[in-house]
């Protein structure tokens, strides 16, 4: 704790430190709520833990004990341009991935598999609570990542994902209409919700 003036104030918590995008922040807290203890929930594209950790300290607050695993392919290196971060380049994704799990507090929590979407959803046990998609970003990807992972999720649990913009995703968007109707998904901000 951090004393000032006389009152307590809490350090900042990690994940607000670390590089990604992230605008689901609404879905994940109902996901935290929701949760009960044993419950398994997956991330499929988690990139440096931005999302991931911020899913597992609302998990941790609320007491919940459930595993998540985030799933990437987490490649050698990262070079992104200026349009995405400033003169960020990351030399060991997953190395950092880790170290701010491990800074997190959530080694307990967040089970790291690195692989393809297709290829971890092979080996992951069926029965999943929770899958939220957010690798690819064009139609061929997220039409495969709903199709392997659709059948993962257990009758009653959720099935999402992000970039649900047709401006800027429309491959997206084409994917998740052709797999789900309107009746059957929430647009959230940029995010599709599917209850199974």
């Amino acid at each position: 704790m951090i004393e000032k003036w006389g009152c307590y104030t809490q350090p900042e918590p990690v994940w607000k430190g670390i590089p990604g995008f992230f605008d689901f922040q609404d879905v994940y807290n109902e996901i935290a709520d929701w949760a009960q203890d044993g419950f398994t929930l997956v991330e499929v594209g988690s990139f440096l833990g931005r999302s991931a950790c911020y899913l597992g300290e609302q998990l941790q607050a609320r007491g919940k004990r459930v595993t998540l695993i985030c799933v990437d392919t987490w490649p050698a290196a990262y070079n992104w341009g200026p349009e995405h971060f400033p003169q960020l380049v990351i030399e060991s994704p997953f190395e950092t991935f880790y170290a701010n799990v491990r800074q997190s507090g959530l080694l307990g929590t967040i089970v790291p598999i690195r692989a393809s979407s297709a290829r971890a959803s092979d080996f992951i046990k069926d029965g999943l609570d929770f899958v939220y998609i957010d690798a690819g970003h064009d139609y061929p990807n997220i039409a495969n990542d709903i199709s392997v992972w659709l059948p993962k999720v257990r009758s009653g649990g959720i099935l999402a994902g992000h970039d649900y913009n047709l401006e800027s995703f429309p491959g997206v968007v084409q994917a998740v209409n052709e797999s789900f109707g309107p009746d059957q998904r929430e647009i959230r901000g940029a995010s599709w919700v599917v209850k199974l």
